[in-house]
């Protein structure tokens, strides 16, 4: 028998789009039966309701407040003590691999040290996230290559065409085998959305596991963050649990932050980040100028 994948969609409205990219990445699945989709609602305005019967069903959990992305893992791994390996998508995401839950499964059953696998995901940090190469086999709106007016992406982005070893995972899509979840040490006190998948990726290379980009087709739309308030639910979070007038530009500068903070101990110098990379062998070394 297969083993069981279980992956969860965290959503505050927007639920069109949630169910149109699921049914299309569902239509990909080799393994219905023993993959699963879960949205877990985090008290939208209306609570995202189940297809029409014949069409993916799926679970559902509903918050009765905003928790963020990242917590929702910690409810999945909680609710679903039978999966073995536990992840989180966004709703705009979209995967166009045929088979793409059975690619899972095969690269953990092949690495036993295989912790996470994402889509997207960078080999190298440094002090600035501007200087990062993003890796992937991403495909913008409409399933093309990268167009001339998103120079940033075409001229740093680097696709990879299978299993790459990775320094961190974007949250955009992230599949944990089960037993590193503990490791990550998620609390309510988490940050509702961006720089723990970093923090993440980097506390489970520090601790000798592999972090790696599968290397299969998607596209991310980019609906999220474009037609959600999605800066004012970073700015009421914040406010709501440290009781500071946060601007939204210290929420990412706390995020980001941390991220460079928490880089492998031997990389760091009095508190500093020292650049690093990872290479093909899972081997983190130093990167350029430090």
């Amino acid at each position: 028998m297969n083993k069981k994948i279980v992956i969860g969609i965290p959503v505050m409205d927007l639920h069109e789009l949630t169910g149109q990219t699921l049914s299309t990445s569902a239509s990909y699945l080799s393994d219905r039966k023993n993959t699963s989709f879960v949205i877990v609602d985090n008290n939208s305005k209306k609570i995202y309701k189940q297809p029409p019967s014949g069409e993916l069903q799926i679970d559902l959990i509903h918050n009765k407040e905003n928790l963020g992305y990242y917590y929702p893992l910690l409810q999945l791994y909680k609710k679903y003590p039978k999966a073995d390996y536990i992840g989180l998508m966004h709703n705009d995401a979209v995967i166009f691999q045929d088979g793409w839950d059975d690619i899972i499964r095969r690269e953990f059953d092949k690495d036993p040290r295989l912790a996470v696998v994402g889509l997207f995901g960078w080999q190298q940090v440094t002090r600035s996230a501007k200087n990062e190469l993003p890796i992937g086999k991403i495909y913008w709106p409409f399933n093309v290559d990268v167009p001339k007016q998103k120079p940033n992406y075409s001229q740093y982005h680097r696709r990879v065409h299978k299993l790459t070893p990775a320094l961190t995972l974007d949250s955009l899509f992230m599949v944990f085998r089960r037993e590193v979840i503990p490791m990550l040490a998620i609390d309510k006190n988490i940050t509702i959305s961006h720089g723990y998948d970093k923090i993440w990726s980097l506390r489970l290379n520090q601790a000798g596991h592999h972090v790696a980009v599968l290397g299969i087709p998607f596209q991310h739309k980019g609906g999220s963050d474009k037609d959600l308030p999605m800066r004012l639910m970073f700015k009421e979070w914040f406010d709501k649990r440290w009781e500071v007038n946060s601007p939204v530009e210290y929420v990412y500068d706390i995020a980001f932050f941390e991220t460079q903070v928490l880089v492998v101990n031997e990389f760091r110098d009095r508190g500093k980040m020292i650049p690093c990379r990872i290479d093909d062998k899972y081997k983190i070394k130093k990167y350029g100028k430090t």
